[in-house]
């Protein structure tokens, strides 16, 4: 009988099952507080990118591409990251990313151009950012698998605790120590990463093979039919022996590793062959692209808006903690609702997309501190929603092979969106001189996202697809039962006698 390699091999590489608890807890806290200090204080940046406009005197347009270059560095060493970390663990990835958060706000402090700021708060803190964000989620999975939605979910509410508190204390410290005094303070705060990636220890193992017993393992396999009185020098009665069949072996792998193996290894990770055969998720990404460049203009440029508007710095803060407090809400509770089956995942997140089309555009129609402080409250929990659930859609339309390569390209796209949008609403100001046309585009870019979105609701709707799923058979619903009426009951039981 032929051995099952893939068997054996993944008994050899199996870790510990998850502990679902105990030092698990200290993890989610460490992660919860990576990632308020990383795209907590990204998504609180409107008051501070307001400070920088005056005092380097440029247009909002230049000073939006600080956040927009860490926004994209961090997109782009994301992969990178969740590759190094899934090979070398998350300790050693987040505690370098909380070195390299603490460098990039300490020299921004003595930048004294835009163009220093671009280099160390937009291209260094977006490394830093990298080097977190993705690290910091892996490790749940390794510490928690009955209980890891709610683990994620907690390590993933970091973001609201930082766009919470992180928008009104720069205000503070700015009016204490000014913008560079208060970043002085921010590069103290962010070293907390160091402590944070100290908590992700690694779990023990168990023994693997090393890589070439692998190979040898599996090429005994393939003649494991010689013991059992096939001729010891041949495998198929054709002449080939051992010695040819290795030298085959060893080819194909040298030709895996050429040129051509690296530029399909390269297409495989960005997902391209995923594009180019389901239509449905190209037109998915069209989608998230719009999500991600709608999201970031009102957190960018509201505070500068109300500002302009006759409010406070404070008030501004506050609106932005506002909208913190309600993607906590959002995030913490969408997968409730999901997980019960009470509404599809798709259906949610088209509802959310047009909320929050409606509330970007009221953001334009009042200046009014309590009006704005409900309608960002609101925005909040729709966009705490859309967030997520942007990460879960691909899941339902791809193998589930598919989905780790699928994933990445999607958070990219996303990412590449979050640079864009800043810069867009910037230049749109600049060119009329008011933030009316730049929320209106803000608005309508949600809107194309609705719509390049319902096609792929139709297809999930159409396929019975409705939420995250482990295997093909929670794509459908049940099918519900037959309803026997009492007429129904007297027949059958007639026939039976």
């Amino acid at each position: 009988m032929k051995k099952n390699s893939n068997s054996n091999s993944n008994d050899d590489t199996d870790g510990p099952d998850p502990p679902d608890g105990g030092w698990g807890w200290l993890v989610v806290l460490g992660a919860h507080v990576s990632q308020a200090l990383s795209l907590g204080i990204l998504t609180s940046c409107g008051p501070i990118i307001l400070e920088w406009q005056r005092f380097f005197n440029t247009s909002l347009a230049v000073t939006s591409w600080v956040f927009s270059l860490t926004a994209l560095m961090g997109a782009i060493i994301t992969p990178f990251a969740a590759g190094v970390a899934s090979k070398l663990g998350s300790r050693p990835l987040v505690m370098c990313g909380g070195v390299v958060s603490f460098a990039a706000f300490l020299l921004s402090a003595f930048a004294t151009s835009i163009e220093q700021l671009f280099a160390f708060m937009g291209v260094i803190m977006g490394i830093g950012l990298g080097l977190i964000y993705a690290p910091s989620l892996l490790v749940i999975g390794i510490y928690f698998k009955n209980r890891y939605t709610l683990a994620n979910g907690l390590a993933f509410l970091g973001i609201c605790t930082g766009q919470l508190i992180f928008s009104p204390l720069f205000v503070y410290l700015n009016q204490k120590y000014e913008w560079e005094g208060a970043l002085f303070i921010f590069a103290a705060i962010c070293c907390n990463c160091i402590a944070c990636g100290a908590l992700f220890r690694p779990l023990k193992r168990k023994h693997k093979k090393s890589s070439q017993m692998v190979t040898a393992q599996r090429v005994d396999d393939i003649y494991t039919e010689v013991d059992h009185g096939i001729a010891a020098d041949t495998v198929d009665g054709r002449g080939q022996t051992y010695a040819d069949i290795e030298e085959d072996f060893q080819e194909r792998q040298k030709a895996a590793k050429g040129f051509v193996g690296a530029l399909k290894a390269l297409a495989e990770a960005f997902a391209i062959p995923v594009c180019v055969s389901n239509h449905t998720f190209s037109i998915y990404l069209i989608c998230t692209f719009f999500l991600g460049t709608a999201y970031f203009i009102p957190l960018t440029h509201l505070a500068k808006k109300v500002y302009d508007g006759g409010l406070t710095e404070e008030d501004a803060a506050w609106l932005i903690s506002a909208i913190g407090a309600g993607s906590f809400f959002g995030r913490g509770g969408h997968g409730w609702f999901v997980d019960k089956r009470y509404i599809s995942a798709q259906t949610f997140m088209l509802i959310c997309v047009i909320f929050a089309m409606v509330e970007t555009l009221t953001f334009v129609l009042t200046n009014i501190f309590t009006v704005l402080m409900v309608v960002c409250f609101l925005f909040g929990i729709h966009t705490g929603v859309v967030v997520p659930l942007t990460f879960v859609i691909p899941r339902l339309l791809v193998k589930a092979e598919q989905v780790p390569s699928v994933i990445g390209l999607t958070l990219l796209i996303h990412a590449l969106g979050n640079a864009v949008g800043p810069v867009l609403g910037g230049w749109l100001y600049d060119i009329t001189g008011n933030y009316l046309i730049s929320f209106i585009v803000a608005s309508g870019i949600y809107g194309l996202a609705a719509i390049f979105f319902i096609p792929v609701c139709r297809f999930l709707w159409k396929e019975h697809r409705y939420g995250p799923i482990t295997d093909t058979t929670s794509w459908r619903q049940p099918e519900p039962k037959p309803r026997v009426t009492q007429g129904t009951t007297r027949s059958t039981t007639m026939t039976t006698v």
